[in-house]
């Protein structure tokens, strides 16, 4: 048995899920949630889009930490 429970979206939407995020013009995951139900009609808690974005691999996008004495001119 799999890991997770299957995703009420089909792989067409999920692939339009996975671009929208991509843009960035989605970015929390009570945006995702909203964006899915308005655009799919399909009801989503926050934990569970979570979930599904791990599955989708469009986690939220964020720089990596920079060290405080790092000099971006030398890097």
């Amino acid at each position: 048995m799999g890991r997770y429970a299957p995703s009420w979206l089909s792989k067409e939407q999920q692939e339009q899920l996975r671009q929208q995020v991509a843009q960035g013009g989605i970015v929390t995951a009570q945006e995702v949630v909203d964006w899915v139900a308005q655009t799919f009609g399909v009801q989503y808690t926050r934990g569970s889009m979570y979930s599904l974005l791990a599955r989708l691999h469009g986690g939220k996008k964020v720089p990596r930490p920079l060290a405080e004495k790092a000099s971006l001119e030398i890097q």
